[in-house]
């Protein structure tokens, strides 16, 4: 009768961490300001914006996800050489004026390196970085919409 029990408890509670496994993260806890903006995609973890662009964890310790790695770029970094910072601080301005440009593009310039990844320069005809940037570079992995990063440019 005892084993029977635990084995039970055992059933119960490996189903209870399936579940769990399968629910994705509360976006409002990993994403605090971009709730309704991102479709969240459980069959791949990634949030998804209306153009198509996905948004996946980062690997940089310092960002829990992509779009929190974009966000950084949304304040001045003195501590880098080169950080170009958006003119607009809101995230979903800022998750709208990236999917403007995607859906912009043209052909992507492939860099070369251990991932290579795809990069796109958009001219967007009005002001996007702080010092007068004109254009947004996105990133993304190697023929795919999986982000990578975006900031202004030239």
């Amino acid at each position: 009768m005892f084993i029977k029990h635990i084995t039970i408890a055992l059933a119960i509670g490996l189903l209870a961490w399936a579940l769990y496994a399968t629910i994705p993260p509360p976006v409002r806890e990993i994403l605090p300001d971009v709730p309704d903006y991102l479709a969240y995609d459980a069959n791949a973890g990634v949030w998804v914006s209306p153009a198509g662009l996905r948004y996946g964890k980062d690997p940089n310790p310092r960002f829990k996800t992509r779009v929190d790695h974009l966000l950084s770029h949304t304040t001045p970094d003195d501590s880098k050489p080169y950080h170009s910072v958006f003119t607009g601080r809101d995230p979903i301005f800022l998750l709208k004026l990236i999917d403007e440009a995607w859906q912009a593009r043209g052909p992507p310039e492939r860099q070369e390196g251990v991932r290579p990844r795809d990069v796109y320069d958009i001219p967007m005809r009005r002001e996007t970085g702080t010092k007068g940037q004109r254009g947004i570079r996105i990133v993304t992995e190697s023929d795919t919409a999986d982000f990578v990063i975006a900031y202004p440019v030239k």
